[in-house]
């Protein structure tokens, strides 16, 4: 991934679903599979912040993704409204009011249609439990942890506006996100969501 010397920032575009793979086994161990003779073309915009990094990602041609997740975090992953086909995870089609891919003992196994916009979280697991804590929501345990998604259709509107104004953030004012201050606060507002 491209980056800038200091920036918490890194933009790449795939042209290859196998660079794509190497790139998600720099923390994962992932098979990625493109389903369409189409030109493939993948846009990540990655926000490093310390103890979690948020991936916004973009992707023309349908894809599969097997693989382990990375122990020790957590992922959270939201497909955002523009999605064409159905996302496919562990077999079940998700909509776009889903939030999924929390189960770290399932692994990955998800079907991406084109077209698809995702915005995904990745955070280590005791810094999610340590938010828990302070917001006071023991009811996110491992039980529910386990169901690996969840529908929130009266919440998602606000959280899809959260999302898209992060990615405005992190695609033009890159020098902003240089103060760690900023980094924390982000994540903090992240979590709360």
């Amino acid at each position: 991934m491209s980056t800038v010397a200091n920036s918490p920032i890194a933009s790449h575009t795939f042209t290859d679903p196998g660079e794509l793979e190497e790139a998600f086994n720099l923390r994962r161990d992932v098979k990625v599979i493109q389903l369409a003779a189409q030109c493939f073309r993948c846009h990540i915009l990655r926000l490093d912040l310390g103890l979690a990094e948020l991936l916004f990602i973009t992707l023309n041609a349908p894809i599969r993704i097997l693989g382990d997740k990375t122990p020790g975090w957590l992922d959270f992953d939201f497909v955002m409204p523009s999605m064409a086909g159905e996302l496919i995870s562990h077999g079940l089609a998700l909509r776009c009011d889903a939030v999924f891919g929390f189960d770290n003992a399932r692994g990955i196994d998800m079907v991406l249609p084109e077209n698809l916009v995702l915005r995904a979280l990745q955070v280590k697991r005791e810094v999610f439990e340590d938010y828990l804590q302070i917001m006071g929501r023991s009811d996110l345990d491992d039980r529910f942890l386990a169901n690996n998604y969840v529908q929130s259709p009266a919440t998602f509107a606000s959280v899809q506006g959260y999302l898209s104004e992060l990615y405005g953030l992190v695609k033009h004012r890159a020098a902003f996100l240089n103060q760690p201050q900023i980094n924390q606060l982000l994540l903090e507002d992240y979590c709360h969501y």
